[in-house]
Formats: C-alpha cells, sequence, structure tokens
C-alpha cells in the first residue's frame, strides 16, 4: 500500500502596496516628467539641443514608463528592467548636473546639487526596495 500524494496549491503571496506606489512614481518622476520637460525645451527656438540628446532622453523615458507597468503588473523581468532603466536614467542625470556644475559659473549649483540628491535618492529607493526579500518572493513566484 503506497501512501497518495496530495497536491496542495502554494498559498500565493498577496501583492505589497510598494510596488503599486514606487511604480507609479518611477512612472512619472523617471519617465513622464523628464519626457515632457524635453519636449518643452525642445521647442523652445531659444534653446539648440543636439538630436541625439533629444532621442537618448525620450527613448529613455518612454522605456522607464513601459518598464514601471511591467513591473506594476509583478514581473519579475519588470523588475530588474526598470531597475536597470531607472539607475540610467539618474546615473545620466547626476552625470549631467555635475558636469553643469564645473562648467557653471555657479548660478544653478544650488539647483544642481539639488537634481543629484534626488537621482540619487531615486536609485536608493528603487533598488533598496525592490531588492526586500519579501517583494522579491512576490516577484518570483510568478515564475
Amino acid at each position: 500500500m503506497t501512501p497518495e500524494v496530495v497536491d496542495t496549491p502554494k498559498r500565493r503571496i498577496a501583492k505589497p502596496i510598494g510596488p503599486y506606489i514606487i511604480t507609479v512614481f518611477d512612472f512619472v518622476a523617471v519617465g513622464l516628467v523628464p519626457l515632457l520637460s524635453v519636449v518643452v525645451v525642445a521647442r523652445r527656438s531659444d534653446v539648440d539641443l543636439p538630436f541625439v540628446a533629444v532621442l537618448v532622453s525620450v527613448a529613455l523615458s518612454i522605456l522607464v514608463m513601459a518598464a514601471s507597468v511591467w513591473a506594476w503588473v509583478g514581473d519579475n523581468a519588470g523588475r530588474w528592467l526598470l531597475l536597470v532603466l531607472v539607475s540610467v536614467s539618474s546615473l545620466l542625470l547626476i552625470l549631467n548636473n555635475a558636469l553643469l556644475i564645473s562648467d557653471d559659473s555657479g548660478t544653478n549649483a544650488i539647483s544642481n546639487v539639488g537634481w543629484i540628491v534626488r537621482a540619487t535618492f531615486w536609485i536608493a529607493i528603487n533598488w533598496w526596495y525592490f531588492n526586500r526579500r519579501h517583494v522579491v518572493a512576490y516577484f518570483k513566484q510568478n515564475r
């Protein structure tokens, strides 16, 4: 007599509230606002932006918005893509503002330092939250 194997379904982990909040903020703050900013600045006749810079900014913003939606639905690959794109976008923002501080006469230094602090904070909060044990467990359960 062999014992019967009972197939009990795994208990699903409830979606934490954090991915909703952070992905919405990523969509708006790292995707939509920079996209709208580039569009507004590119339409001004007194500002001459290089085409490559506009193209990279627009593409990166659209990719961040798409990755935030992908992570919002609970896919682990979307979580990783969002982390990478938010990091790249924020690092480019940090680099750009550091260069502006070094080249500028100091008129916008406080504002540039503020952008650097915000970008650093945004990288840190995304990596900290999306790598917490319970959040990773939620994302990995959907494999």
